[in-house]
């Protein structure tokens, strides 16, 4: 007897850039999908140490208005990333229907970073 897996599709979204960065994950507008999505990793890449003191921010923004909306995550990146940082956070972030992932970094450093955000359908936890 042996036990098959399936999994639900994963999406990717991504950016890259020199400047400010700007990132709006939309599963539904991005991909159509309909229902609950879980983010399952955001990858950033840096072309080198970050010489500015940035913040990079992680944003829920919520269909039901800002009154809902929250920052999820939000750090200096700086020194404390040197070319890669992946982050998988124990806990899964679930996008509601209609909700969005918002991911902002000023960069006034002009580093070169690219950031990739996986997610699947449905709760992943």
């Amino acid at each position: 007897m042996y036990v098959k897996v399936i999994s639900p599709p994963t999406y990717r979204a991504t950016v890259t850039g020199s400047g400010v960065i700007a990132l709006t994950v939309d599963p539904r507008a991005d991909n159509e999908i309909v229902g609950d999505v879980t983010i399952l990793q955001i990858t950033i890449v840096v072309d080198d140490t970050p010489t500015d003191a940035d913040k990079l921010t992680f944003t829920l923004d919520s269909n039901e208005g800002a009154a809902y909306d929250a920052i999820i995550n939000e750090s200096g990146v700086g020194k404390n990333i040197d070319g890669l940082l992946v982050w998988t956070d124990h806990t899964k972030y679930v996008l509601k229907a209609k909700d969005k992932l918002v991911i902002a970094y000023a960069n006034t450093g002009t580093d070169t970073v690219s950031i990739a955000v996986l997610y699947a359908l449905g709760l992943h936890l």
